[in-house]
């Protein structure tokens, strides 16, 4: 299931979800640029990957494909939204990473454009390759590590979120990256698919403690 039919079949049986995170792009003319903040509008966007052949990923360093490597380009992005509040706060301003950089590693952050062509911000608790598994409860665990909300909280999936992360169960072929619960993250789309990540960041929050605002 792709990324787009993921998310017209969950709009179809789960109705409108919460607010999300989400930031505007301005263009990327320089290393770093500051960017215009808008809830729904998006100016500009980062550079694409190339593509290899080497199935969802444009960096031979994730896919072991020989093609080249795109620009490594970092740019300064203001969050707004409250989806994964806990771990970022809108109006904090962020140093992300082209897709071009390297890949997402566990609990960093990343952005990615969604059908109606918002960027969202979620973070990494799967990567492509490693094994979910759903509990009965909804609880959901990568590789044995039990998935959280922002918030420190066990992410627990229901309905139709919960029939769409069964048929996920196994080794992931994309991206578990969630927010709270009800926002737009892998519980209402499936995995991300790295052809879908524009840029990525290290998760403010190493040390696993939920922050307040």
């Amino acid at each position: 299931m792709n990324l787009i039919s993921s998310l017209r079949t969950y709009r179809q049986t789960a109705g409108t979800a919460r607010r999300h995170t989400v930031f505007a792009l301005a263009a990327l003319l320089a290393p770093v640029t500051a960017l215009a903040v808008g809830e729904t509008h998006a100016a500009g966007r980062f550079a694409q990957p190339p593509a290899t052949g080497g199935g969802n990923s444009g960096d031979k360093r994730d896919s072991g494909t020989d093609g080249p490597l795109p620009p490594c380009r970092p740019v300064t992005i203001e969050i707004t939204g409250d989806s994964l509040q806990g771990v970022v706060f809108s109006g904090e301003r962020l140093t992300v990473s082209s897709i071009g950089c390297g890949a997402p590693a566990l609990d960093d952050l990343v952005v990615f454009r969604t059908e109606d062509g918002r960027f969202v911000v979620k973070q990494v608790w799967g990567r492509p390759g490693d094994t979910l598994r759903v509990a009965d409860d909804g609880r959901m665990y990568v590789d044995g590590r039990l998935a959280e909300t922002p918030f420190g909280r066990p992410y627990i999936v229901r309905r139709a979120a919960y029939r769409l992360m069964k048929g996920h169960e196994g080794r992931l072929d994309g991206y578990l990256a969630l927010g709270h619960p009800g926002s737009v993250d892998s519980a209402m789309l499936g995995p991300i698919a790295r052809a879908d990540i524009v840029g990525f960041a290290p998760s403010p929050r190493r040390d696993g403690a939920a922050r307040t605002p």
